[in-house]
């Protein structure tokens, strides 16, 4: 009897442990249960927090009253992003135009379609909040172009990136041509106009016409009696008076950082120099600098600096034919050079290259044959145009050769002005040799857009040629000038990208 109720004691103590041990493990499950629904919730809130945001989003199109090329885009959103408009037909595109800054509203000149010719063309906003929203389509038809135009063809490997190279094509003086070409004309890669600049108020400064992109996006062009900056669709953002009566300005100018402008003028001295037997009018350049109100505050001239003994080109010794000067030096281009904070003239008829140093004024060297540099490898130029010094501080120009038998070409040197030494680096043969212009610079892609512009030596086309090059010397694009045109320069902007 006692041993039965011994047992029925521990069958019951089992029992009762069971079933807290049970119950237990039910509370848990139920904890478990409602973390997870916890869990869950906090999943859903989260995934709610950084859902895409919607926004209506419209697009309406406008002509621009400077060119009819060219529409000026209005879009608004419901929701602040940044905007590209792309734009397309059965013959270009897609295309994009670079992005805006973020807003709701938003004004977009779209520059860069062709002549006559109907696109379809929609806004696209990336919001700030995530997400992409568009308009719907719409279609937009351009203009007539102006015209007369130049015969232009241009050519290009499927390497070649898409861009709007503006050149000035107008007669070669020598031809006797002596009509115009006032404008500034802007060339897709298939040699189509898709831009164009012809400023009413003032008239280009002949053959020396030219546009040159600015860090902001402007365009610097030189007319006469003043230095203009447009934006891409022509309107003027800063128009400078450069006339003087103690100079006269030409072939180029550059703002500086400081918001001054640097002009390359010249002037005249009657002098007796050894070419001649009776004084002449000596032509000689200067630098002048004049603040944000025109006023000089610096100025510069090779007359004070350089011999006026040496006249080492045929160029120097021709009379100009209009005036009859001695142009003894012929600057064509001035450079700033940021890092030592001095500026290139480019001394066409001294055959060099100079670098004025601003604080003392004294010149820091002097590139080309018989100047202070001596040539390691490679070989010198020859009446050049436009030395710039590139970011890794080598100095290209583009090479005339006008006093060798060689081709005009593209070139640069690494110079030292320690060990006072000039090393060829590179340089690309155009074929060609033009006796006048031309022009070089290095895109943001390392390739490099070679102006060959000007008149030819000897019987044969002058038609002018610019070609975009990459380093190993590859032509991936062509634009070929016809009708015996040249051009000073040629300048590479990209208002549009190749879209998605």
């Amino acid at each position: 009897m006692a041993r039965h109720l011994l047992l029925a004691l521990l069958l019951a103590l089992a029992s009762s442990l069971y079933a807290c041990d049970t119950a237990e493990e039910g509370t848990d499950d139920d904890d478990a249960a409602d973390d997870d629904d916890a869990t869950d919730d906090d999943d859903t809130s989260d995934d709610d927090d950084t859902s895409d945001v919607t926004a209506t989003v419209t697009l309406s199109l406008d002509d621009h009253p400077n060119s009819v090329l060219s529409a000026i885009a209005t879009v608004t959103s419901s929701e602040p992003g940044t905007v590209e408009i792309e734009l397309w037909n059965d013959d270009v595109g897609p295309l994009k135009t670079l992005p805006t800054e973020s807003s709701t509203d938003h004004e977009i000149v779209v520059v860069g379609m062709r002549a006559s010719s109907t696109y379809t063309l929609q806004a696209v906003v990336t919001l700030d909040a995530g997400g992409v929203a568009a308009s719907s389509e719409q279609a937009y038809t351009t203009g007539a172009a102006p015209g007369p135009l130049p015969p232009v063809a241009g050519s290009y490997t499927a390497d070649a990136p898409v861009g709007i190279t503006i050149i000035s094509p107008q007669p070669s003086p020598m031809s006797g041509d002596t009509s115009t070409w006032p404008t500034l004309l802007g060339y897709d890669r298939e040699g189509e106009l898709v831009w164009y600049y012809a400023p009413t108020d003032l008239t280009p400064m002949g053959s020396e016409f030219s546009a040159e992109l600015q860090d902001d996006g402007t365009l610097q062009v030189i007319l006469n009696g003043r230095v203009r900056f447009i934006d891409m669709a022509g309107d003027t953002i800063q128009d400078v008076q450069a006339h003087n009566p103690n100079w006269v300005l030409h072939h180029d100018a550059l703002r500086l950082p400081n918001g001054n402008l640097m002009l390359l003028t010249a002037d005249t001295q009657n002098m007796v120099v050894p070419p001649f037997e009776d004084p002449v009018d000596v032509k000689y350049d200067m630098l002048v600098e004049l603040d944000t109100n025109s006023n000089v505050v610096w100025s510069w001239s090779t007359l004070d600096h350089l011999d006026t003994d040496r006249w080492p080109t045929q160029l120097s010794l021709e009379p100009e034919p209009m005036s009859g000067e001695a142009d003894w030096t012929h600057a064509n281009a001035v450079f700033h050079d940021e890092s030592s904070d001095t500026l290139l003239m480019t001394l066409r008829h001294q055959s060099w290259v100079i670098a004025v140093d601003r604080q003392t004024d004294e010149i820091a060297w002097t590139l080309g044959e018989e100047g202070d540099l001596t040539l390691t490898s490679g070989a010198w130029f020859s009446c050049p145009h436009a030395a710039k010094v590139l970011d890794d501080g080598t100095v290209m120009m583009y090479d005339n050769a006008n006093e060798t038998t060689e081709d005009s070409r593209a070139v640069i040197y690494d110079i030292d002005t320690t060990a006072h030494t000039a090393t060829q680096a590179w340089d690309w043969d155009t074929g060609l040799f033009t006796v006048n212009l031309g022009d070089a610079d290095m895109l943001a892609s390392g390739n490099v857009l070679v102006c060959a512009g000007g008149e030819q030596r000897g019987p044969g086309s002058t038609d002018g040629l610019i070609a975009e090059v990459t380093p190993d010397g590859d032509v991936i694009y062509e634009l070929a000038i016809g009708d015996g045109l040249w051009t000073y320069r040629a300048e590479r902007v990209t208002w549009l990208v190749e879209g998605d």
